[in-house]
């Protein structure tokens, strides 16, 4: 930052051009394929695993305005507001942050074991070129347990709630199933966990990846729901949907 504001101030500027004879070498140009793949492997480790750190750290700050806001409705409605500690919410990781927001709101909303795997699926991509440590496991375990929320869907009778069939994101469970009755679909998470060996890669596909995003979104509307739920508790006012609407076509 300081060189770009001293380059700044040279006046006349100065050229944008490179030196024809300056040249910065990362990794050489003529490379067999086999070390093409290995460039290509640990590029695809250090994207994944700032992707990883990014979905944690997002939902952390989203957490971090979720108690903000609930202070505030607290004070706004002059309801004391009493937690365990005082250590400022921001400092604490998710897992505690959820702690937290469930004894506020009292839902429990079982996330904590995903963006814990999350976690520390990100620290062995980073610090160990993805290969699972014995510190990456459970105590009294030889591997690493990575877990999401998956979405799936139950088919069930409108007659008598029988569940018909069910499907599954990412495989073929239940496609093709004849449901022989009128039927209602009902959408939902539950904890999916891939395991990986102690000496092993951690290695997640691109499905695997899609999925773990859409979990981290469903458990942004879980938050969210149980936050307007105890804002409602609290008797915080409602504004009217028609002075909401910002013009958005999404947003009706």
């Amino acid at each position: 930052m300081g060189i770009s504001a001293n380059v700044a101030k040279i006046d006349p500027p100065i050229s944008h051009v490179l030196d024809d004879h300056f040249r910065t070498v990362i990794v050489p140009d003529n490379v067999d394929d086999e070390t093409k793949r290995h460039f290509i492997d640990e590029f695809q480790k250090s994207i994944i695993a700032n992707g990883l750190r990014e979905l944690v750290e997002t939902y952390s700050l989203y957490l971090t305005e979720v108690h903000a806001v609930t202070v505030l409705a607290h004070r706004a409605q002059n309801v004391p507001l009493e937690e365990k500690t005082g250590r400022p919410f921001d400092r604490d990781g998710v897992g505690t942050q959820l702690e937290r927001l469930h004894a506020i709101f009292g839902e429990e909303f079982k996330l904590t074991k995903m963006f814990e795997s999350l976690v520390t699926a990100r620290n062995c991509m980073t610090h160990n070129r993805g290969v699972v440590r014995q510190e990456d496991c459970a105590p009294g375990t030889d591997h690493f347990e990575l877990t999401w929320r998956k979405a799936i869907g139950r088919f069930k009778s409108l007659a008598d709630g029988r569940a018909l069939a069910e499907l599954e994101a990412g495989t073929a469970k239940g496609i093709g199933t004849t449901l022989g009755e009128e039927s209602v679909l009902e959408l939902g998470f539950r904890d999916h966990t891939v395991t990986f060996p102690v000496g092993g890669p951690i290695e997640i596909g691109r499905q695997d990846l899609a999925q773990i995003c859409q979990g981290v979104i469903a458990a942004t509307d879980l938050v969210g729901e149980a936050l307007v739920s105890h804002l409602r508790k609290l008797g915080v006012p409602q504004t009217p949907a028609e002075e909401t609407r910002t013009g958005d076509p999404r947003d009706v």
